[in-house]
């Protein structure tokens, strides 16, 4: 999951500098993306699909929804499929994305000419592909452009573009993999990943943070009560170790014995809570997992720091 923070990271930066690239037709940045956006696919590809329908996730302070189902259909069709919705019916693109199977009923023709237009990008290498596209119900005169511009440059917020809509798409033994992500609020690059102090988001109210470190990752899921945090701390991994042994035993939690190298893992009244350190040159990186929220509110209610 550490990995993930930096795809996350990468990923919604390459959103935003794609867009400001592509007009002034800086074709090496938009070149980039696709690469970016294809490799986030595979990431998030290699994510376990462990709920089935659509599930919102809260990633720093930011509201993310995604869908997976499998198809028959080819990748290319999928693609095509999406991408005439994207540039017909925009304001529908978010039902689309949710409902996959409705979606592929219809067959779309889009024309053959890959060549960029404003909004919508996609990219197709081997067995897999991505389709990324913003929709807004507000004008996108040049002037608007300008002004969109201005405010992202102050506020960070890649909403001030559109919503994002992402479709990403991978041939299987068992038919086309297709998983859609999209967002409707606001997406502030500068909370979620800062250059300094914490990510938005928030702490377990289960298990302390651990010592003298900052955190650059949280999520949890309107659908499930489990919650991921990661943290940076300076703190090395034998004394973090003490930590929650003293900490999480003060607490009632029992150790529980595992194999899994720099891994802790503990267990109170059902619950789990494992921690995986990680040396990274002079600091220690702390992917904290629970299967248990406590009293942190789920669904639209999770409580969120900014």
């Amino acid at each position: 999951m550490g990995r993930m923070a930096g795809t996350l990271r990468v990923f919604c930066y390459a959103m935003a500098v794609s867009f400001v690239g592509a007009l002034v037709a800086a074709r090496s940045v938009y070149a980039d993306f696709k690469e970016g956006s294809l490799r986030a696919g595979r990431e998030l590809e290699a994510l376990s699909d462990v709920l089935g329908g659509v599930n919102t996730v809260f990633v720093n302070g930011a509201a993310v929804h995604i869908a997976t189902a499998f198809t028959a259909q080819a990748p290319a069709e999928v693609l095509d499929r999406f991408e005439a919705v994207c540039r017909a019916h925009p304001q529908f693109m978010a039902r689309a994305l949710a409902d996959i199977p409705d979606t592929l009923l219809e067959k779309a023709n889009v024309q053959a000419d890959r060549v960029w237009r404003l909004g919508v990008v996609r990219h197709e290498k081997g067995d897999d592909g991505v389709l990324t596209c913003f929709t807004d119900e507000r004008p996108a005169g040049m002037r608007d452009v300008a002004r969109r511009l201005k405010a992202f440059e102050q506020s960070k917020d890649l909403s001030e573009f559109g919503h994002v809509r992402y479709v990403y798409v991978r041939r299987t033994d068992h038919g086309t993999h297709v998983r859609t992500i999209w967002t409707d609020g606001e997406v502030n690059l500068g909370k979620m990943f800062p250059a300094q102090g914490d990510a938005a988001g928030f702490d377990s109210t289960l298990v302390p943070r651990p010592p003298a470190s900052t955190r650059i990752l949280s999520g949890t899921s309107a659908q499930v009560p489990f919650g991921i945090h990661i943290y940076r701390s300076s703190e090395r991994e034998e004394s973090l170790r003490r930590f929650y042994d003293a900490e999480l035993g003060a607490r009632g939690w029992k150790p529980v014995a595992n194999r899994t190298p720099h891994t802790v893992a503990y267990l109170k009244n059902g619950a789990m809570f494992f921690a995986t350190l990680t040396p990274s040159g002079t600091r220690t990186l702390v992917t904290a997992t629970e299967t248990a929220r406590g009293d942190t509110p789920t669904g639209a209610e999770v409580r969120v720091e900014r």
